[in-house]
């Protein structure tokens, strides 16, 4: 599941400057900021992506970046939109997901970051079956603007194996953004909704109670009845074992109720509300 410890290449064409390893180790962003993919999300909040032909063949490698892209979007706010392949002027793409060979000892995936497009490799022929550490790994450097997270001060890529950080590498092999990166990448971000969470999705499972919560009455699989935050039951008992029902506001009559007629009127005179 991407376990080759993950490096980047860094191609800043603006400054007409490129790096090959870094040599700091555990720097929180790295040069260049903002990227033009960081100017564009910025004003946009959306990241058009696309990925080439061999990506499309290797087995489940898209839904991986979709899998991956949607925490993206759950836990940073970035939205996505996939679109034919190609660059920013042919189809709008902004990042291209692309599976081909590339030099690089010790790595699963590398990115051009300040490119435009943004440009990802990985490498088929490690043929892993799970992608989604790189890609998010990845996404941490192109979107969010982040260092790398491991030891390569020394020129050779050693892993610290944290669990706190998409940004680092080995196991426990981190898929998405954690709070830590999300908090790093939307001081790069600087947008409003950066990092905000997103309105509940109703219902939301309350397994305490073994029901379905939908913002305040919370329905009991078991016993068919709604239940209020206190946990009290919609239903009242009311006069004559009628029943008031809180959640709909009707009265609801659980034995016969009899009516007569005065000579002018019906009355109740059995099993009456009042």
């Amino acid at each position: 599941m991407g376990r080759a410890l993950v490096a980047f290449l860094i191609v800043i064409i603006v400054l007409k400057l490129c790096i090959s390893v870094a040599r700091a180790d555990h720097n929180i962003y790295l040069p260049g900021l903002p990227t033009p993919i960081i100017n564009s999300i910025k004003q946009t909040q959306t990241v058009k992506w696309c990925a080439n032909q061999a990506a499309h063949n290797y087995p489940n490698f898209i839904a991986q970046v979709e899998d991956v892209q949607a925490e993206y979007t759950k836990r940073v706010g970035i939205k996505f939109e996939k679109v034919a392949f190609g660059t920013i002027s042919s189809t709008g793409c902004h990042v291209q997901h692309n599976v081909q060979e590339f030099n690089c000892n010790g790595c699963a995936a590398h990115i051009y970051y300040a490119n435009w497009p943004v440009v990802i490799e990985y490498k088929p022929s490690l043929g892993y079956t799970d992608w989604r550490s790189a890609i998010g790994h990845e996404l941490g450097h192109g979107l969010l603007g982040l260092h790398e997270q491991y030891k390569d001060s020394g020129g050779v890529i050693q892993c610290v194996y944290r669990s706190d950080t998409v940004m680092s590498c080995g196991d426990p092999y981190v898929k998405y953004p954690q709070p830590l990166d999300i908090t790093r990448g939307c001081t790069v971000l600087a947008t409003s909704w950066c990092g905000a969470k997103p309105d509940p999705v109703y219902p939301l499972y309350d397994a305490a109670r073994n029901c379905n919560f939908y913002g305040y009455w919370c329905y009991d699989f078991d016993d068919g009845i709604w239940y209020d935050p206190q946990n009290v039951s919609e239903w009242q008992d009311w006069v004559n074992g009628q029943k008031y029902n809180r959640r709909t506001g009707i009265f609801y009559w659980t034995l016969p109720v009899t009516y007569q007629h005065n000579g002018t009127t019906w009355e109740c005179i059995d099993n009456c509300l009042n």
